[in-house]
């Protein structure tokens, strides 16, 4: 199957995609003119994965251009596990572990926050 996209080949393979392969499905997705779930149908693939990653590009997007307000948070360190790098982020009560910094963007974690403060009653 080597002329099938890098996100279409990422769900053969059962991978993660990456923001750039869930942009280029999304836009797919766009052009095909169906439902989400026809195309995720069609594609092998759950909706949610589609809507998920809309709402994560949609957020980082948003802080990108500057629609997110900066929110004050303390970062640590911590020590090195089998899990590979790892920080916590720390907003007042709200705590955030980040396994795997490499896997989300700093605009993620904090539209993260900025939800769940939001939210706070």
């Amino acid at each position: 199957m080597g002329n099938r996209s890098g996100w279409q080949q990422a769900i053969d393979d059962g991978r993660f995609w990456n923001a750039a392969q869930a942009r280029a499905a999304l836009a797919a997705w766009e052009r095909s003119g169906e439902t989400v779930v026809e195309f995720a149908r069609r594609n092998g693939l759950g909706a949610k994965r589609l809507y998920w990653w809309r709402h994560r590009l949609k957020a980082e997007r948003s802080f990108e251009e500057g629609e997110s307000k900066l929110i004050p948070v303390t970062v640590r360190a911590t020590a090195a596990d089998d899990r590979g790098s790892h920080i916590v982020v720390m907003d007042g009560e709200l705590r955030i572990e980040v396994g795997d910094v490499e896997a989300v963007s700093p605009a993620w974690v904090a539209a993260l926050l900025r939800i769940m403060r939001e939210g706070r009653p």
